[in-house]
């Protein structure tokens, strides 16, 4: 929502029903003016690939993919994952990639599968 310069962010939780169906959406009836009209005419309503939830750290977005590392040493791991990212994976502009691992207790005991 805009107010003025002002933008106000607006998070709705729907029914199953309408995370389906975007045109359930736009239809969703919104008071305004003292009337109620369909949300599709007050905002565009699109479909978009996002991640689940958005985290945010230091106010900036954080997504965090995990992995379970088996039958391999964690380092040769990292290593071939950040060569593979390096290679294939083009991050927008000011977007940082880092890796990292920590080893469960049995593979600090030498219990690793």
């Amino acid at each position: 929502m805009q107010d003025g310069e002002v933008r106000v962010p607006i998070a709705l939780r729907l029914d199953d029903q309408y995370r389906r169906d975007p045109d359930a959406v736009r239809s969703i009836l919104v008071a305004a003016d003292e009337r109620t009209v369909p949300l599709g005419r007050l905002a565009t309503v699109a479909t978009v690939e996002a991640p689940s939830t958005i985290t945010r750290e230091w106010g900036k977005r954080r997504i965090v993919v995990q992995s379970n590392v088996r039958g391999r040493d964690v380092g040769s791991f990292v290593a071939e994952t950040q060569q593979a990212i390096a290679e294939k994976v083009t991050l927008p502009p000011a977007t940082l990639s880092a890796t990292g691992a920590s080893l469960s207790t049995s593979s600090r005991h030498g219990n690793a599968s």
